[in-house]
């Protein structure tokens, strides 16, 4: 047998499976669905609070124009966009 590392992501946010582990596709899909697609909200004044939970959620991405620009998103930019955590699990084949 041979070990292969196998990456894994943990994620227990907003449509995530139940377990909380994906694959990177599995995440991919995810994020599109739940993110990417969803009708973001743009005004302010509807409900100030998700307003700013939504389109200042993180200042590493301040530079980026939310929504328009997650369809450049890598898989390591929705991991830190969503505050998820990637593992490498040993799988043997």
């Amino acid at each position: 047998m041979i070990p292969v590392l196998v990456s894994m992501i943990l994620y227990d946010g907003v449509g995530a499976d139940p377990i909380g582990v994906h694959t990177d596709e599995r995440f991919l899909q995810i994020m599109t669905e739940w993110v990417q697609n969803k009708k973001w909200q743009r005004r302010p004044e509807s409900n100030p609070n998700n307003w700013l939970y939504e389109n200042e959620i993180q200042l590493k991405f301040r530079e980026w124009i939310l929504p328009d620009d997650f369809c450049f998103f890598t898989l390591d930019d929705w991991i830190d966009y969503a505050g998820a955590v990637r593992v490498l699990e040993p799988v043997d084949v």
